[in-house]
C-alpha cells in the first residue's frame, strides 16, 4: 500500500514539475518581449520574422511616426476642447460648432492618413508575404474602426494571437 502511494505521489510531483517547466518554457519568449525596451514592437519582429536590420529600420520608422502622432494628438485634443466648449455653451448647432466639427474631422483623418502611410512604409521593409499580411491586418483595423496609430498597431488591440498562438505582453 505504501509503495503504491509513494508511486502515486512521485507521479503527481513529476507531472507538476513537468507542467511548470513546459509553462515556463512556453512563455519565456513573451516575458522577454515584455522586458524589451521596444516591447511594443517585439511582436512585429516575432510575428513577421524580421531580421535585426529590418527590425532596426522599423524601430526607427516607428519612433519618427510616434513624434508625428504626438503632434496630431495634441492638435486633436485642442480641437476637441474647443468643440466641447462650443457645444456646452450652445443650445443648437451654430456655424462655429460646424466649423469646429469639420476641423476635428480633418485632424482625425490626417492622423489616419499618416498612420496608413506609416503602415505602407513599414511593410516596404518586409518580405512580400509578411508585408501583405501586415498591411491586411493593420489597414483592416485602421479602416474598420477609424482608430489612430496607437490602437491601430497595438497587437493587444487586435486581439492578436500570433502564428505561435500567444499574445504579446501589454505595453
Amino acid at each position: 500500500m505504501k509503495k503504491g502511494l509513494l508511486i502515486f505521489v512521485a507521479i503527481l510531483l513529476t507531472g507538476a514539475v513537468a507542467y511548470c517547466a513546459v509553462f515556463r518554457w512556453s512563455y519565456a519568449h513573451t516575458a522577454m518581449m515584455s522586458q524589451s525596451q521596444d516591447a511594443e514592437l517585439e511582436w512585429l519582429r516575432h510575428e513577421f520574422s524580421l531580421s535585426a536590420d529590418q527590425f532596426e529600420t522599423v524601430r526607427e520608422l516607428h519612433a519618427a511616426h510616434d513624434l508625428e502622432c504626438l503632434r496630431h494628438c495634441e492638435a486633436l485634443a485642442l480641437s476637441n476642447d474647443r468643440l466641447f466648449r462650443l457645444m456646452r455653451e450652445s443650445t443648437e448647432i451654430t456655424p462655429e460648432i460646424e466649423t469646429a466639427l469639420q476641423a476635428a474631422t480633418e485632424l482625425r483623418e490626417e492622423c489616419r492618413r499618416s498612420t496608413l502611410r506609416h503602415i505602407y512604409e513599414v511593410s516596404q521593409h518586409m518580405n512580400t508575404e509578411s508585408a501583405q499580411r501586415y498591411r491586411e491586418t493593420m489597414t483592416a483595423r485602421l479602416v474598420d474602426s477609424g482608430l489612430h496609430h496607437r490602437t491601430a498597431i497595438s497587437p493587444t488591440s487586435l486581439d492578436w494571437k500570433g502564428s505561435h498562438g500567444h499574445q504579446p505582453a501589454n505595453h
